[in-house]
Order: structure tokens, then C-alpha cells, then sequence
């Protein structure tokens, strides 16, 4: 029993935190403009 719960909240937060990892905002070649810096990062 003990095992399941901790499978289903080690899935929960691995879900979570990857949904949350980056607000967006990229291009189509998955990069990002930084109007304030002028940087240009790329995933």
C-alpha cells in the first residue's frame, strides 16, 4: 500500500514540476527572446 501512494505522488509532483518548469513563450524552434536583455536561449 505504502508503495502505490508513493508511486502516485512521485508521478504527481514529476507532473507538476514539469508543467511548471517554464511559463512559455517560446518560438518555433523552441527558444526563447529576452526583450529586456536581448539574450536568445533555445531548450
Amino acid at each position: 500500500m505504502f508503495v502505490k501512494i508513493l508511486t502516485v505522488f512521485v508521478l504527481i509532483f514529476g507532473v507538476v514540476s514539469f508543467a511548471s518548469a517554464h511559463s512559455g513563450g517560446t518560438d518555433d524552434s523552441d527558444c526563447q527572446n529576452y526583450q529586456k536583455t536581448g539574450g536568445y536561449h533555445c531548450y
